[in-house]
């Protein structure tokens, strides 16, 4: 049977995403993990190396990528992204960070701890004295979480960064969906 030339390579890509679908997602922490989450978060920040600090209350949201190693070790890029107002105006902060989450039980329900290095970035308005673009530094981010079911998480934890003359600190409790 003779086949288009462009029939072939999109049903490899076909097989292969349902069966790494089939092998990804099965249940297990181990392999490929993936995981959103939402809450709540407040940042305290100065910036131009100033003594006073604002402090900003708004909504979190996670982006959780990586693998499991074994069943209670995973390694993850988690992004962190906060949306606030300061003077009725949006001010946007995230965190790229690295992290190892330690699950205490080789199944759910499970208590668990998180912590690597993180990067802070925040975007605001010059003209209305609440940032200016590129406000950041780099840190550490840490925190713990509980593990309800397979899937369900709620979590709490924090982000310290630095720069040469900004600091940030984050605090965020989300919800968290995560599938492996």
């Amino acid at each position: 049977m003779k086949t288009n030339g462009r029939v072939t390579p999109w049903l490899l890509i076909l097989l292969l995403t349902v069966a790494g679908s089939a092998s990804a997602f099965d249940g297990k922490r181990t392999g490929f993990c993936l995981g959103f989450g939402a809450g709540l978060g407040t940042i305290t920040y100065s910036d131009d190396g100033a003594s006073d600090h604002k402090t900003l209350n708004g909504f979190q949201t996670t982006l959780d990528i990586g693998a499991g190693i074994t069943d209670r070790l995973l390694i993850l890029y988690s992004g962190h992204t906060a949306i606030y107002r300061a003077k009725g105006l949006p001010f946007v902060w995230g965190t790229p960070t690295v992290i190892v989450r330690y699950y205490f039980k080789p199944t759910d329900p499970s208590p668990y701890i998180f912590g690597g290095p993180a990067a802070a970035v925040g975007v605001g308005w010059d003209d209305y004295g609440i940032g200016g673009g590129g406000l950041g530094g780099f840190g550490f981010a840490a925190g713990v979480g509980y593990q309800i079911d397979r899937h369900f998480q709620l979590e709490l934890g924090a982000v310290i960064t630095s720069g040469s003359n900004t600091s940030f600190r984050s605090f965020h409790a989300t919800v968290n969906v995560m599938g492996y």
